[in-house]
């Protein structure tokens, strides 16, 4: 069902919301764009309904002033629960869990593995940088680096690519070493059943294809936390 074909069936407003007035922005493309932008973000599956209106509200939306934020609400909770009544369909484990494990080992291997890194590469290699100052205070050397950013992320959970790709790295640049952690995170992908494309060299990152990527909130850190839990693991 399309977004908007959604909106249709599900415009009535719930007990709850019966007294509460909204309105709906008057600019037609602001309205497209907010309704994408909280889709994109409910499908993500990090954040809780109050994490998504701030993140509308901290978007950058031009006009946001027509914004109102009872009807803000009222969208990032149909979108919330309907994506939580489809999530009790899905089989487990499924490819999130898998690649969460995958991340897990990865960084008990000392080669640090970062969700959602950050917006763009720069932002990863930022994060990156963080973990290892965070390490050297507990005289821990990691040997390399994979992350994926959320650019990388909403080619994932888009229909026409369904793809994630893996920024990866040496921790010192050394091409023959990087080339060995990238063997390494395919070895791994493939063993849990993930297909995967990549030509062997550091130009070229790690792909990830047709992942299903299907997750929802929980109460598990998928950032940086995450990862210095398990590098510190066998040290």
């Amino acid at each position: 069902m399309g977004l908007f074909n959604f909106f249709k069936k599900n415009t009535q407003k719930s007990d709850n919301e019966k007294f509460i007035t909204f309105a709906e922005p008057e600019n037609e493309q602001l309205k497209k764009d907010v309704l994408e932008f909280i889709e994109q973000e409910v499908k993500f599956g990090f954040d809780h309904k109050r994490d998504i209106l701030e993140a509308v509200w901290t978007a950058g939306f031009e006009d946001e002033d027509q914004l109102d934020e009872a009807w803000l609400k009222h969208i990032i909770t149909l979108l919330y629960n309907a994506h939580q009544e489809e999530s009790i369909e899905w089989k487990k484990p499924n490819d999130v869990d898998r690649l969460a494990k995958i991340f897990d080992e990865l960084n008990q291997d000392k080669i640090i593995a970062l969700h959602k890194a950050g917006y763009t590469k720069q932002d990863g290699y930022s994060d990156v940088r963080e973990v290892v100052h965070l390490l050297k205070t507990q005289n821990i050397a990691p040997l390399g680096y994979c992350f994926y950013h959320m650019q990388d992320l909403e080619r994932a959970i888009s229909p026409s690519s369904k793809n994630l790709f893996l920024a990866f790295d040496d921790i010192h640049q050394n091409t023959e070493n990087a080339i060995l952690i990238g063997q390494k995170i395919v070895k791994k992908l493939q063993e849990n059943g993930f297909a995967v494309e990549w030509n062997g060299t550091i130009e070229q990152r790690i792909e990830i294809k047709n992942i299903n990527w299907q997750k929802v909130p929980d109460n598990q850190s998928w950032g940086i936390t995450r990862a210095m839990e398990y590098l510190q693991k066998n040290s």
